[in-house]
């Protein structure tokens, strides 16, 4: 008994292949996206309007973290100043009580 292979059908490791540089190309156009900011310097990241800068802080443990430039949230600013505003009337009502 002979075992016929037929040669038109995609083999595995071209199907898993495609898979694998379709999955790349995906995740590369994210990657470049949130690292736009990255490594950039204090000027350079106030002009970009997709930056911000973060000034160096020390966190709980006591450890320093140097500043650095980062991409913007994609919040609604809006949504922001209400957040502001009921933290601050809850904050009055508080120490007025």
């Amino acid at each position: 008994m002979k075992l016929v292979i037929q040669k038109n059908l995609p083999s595995v490791r071209n199907i898993s292949s495609a898979a694998i540089i379709a999955v790349a190309l995906l995740t590369s156009s994210q990657a470049s996206a949130a690292s736009q900011c990255k490594g950039l310097e204090s000027a350079s990241c106030s002009t970009n309007a997709a930056c911000s800068w973060v000034e160096s802080y020390e966190r709980k443990d006591g450890r320093t973290v140097n500043a650095f430039c980062r991409t913007k949230a994609k919040s609604a600013k809006s949504s922001s100043k209400e957040v502001g505003a009921k933290s601050q009337s809850s904050t009055a009502s508080k120490t007025s009580g």
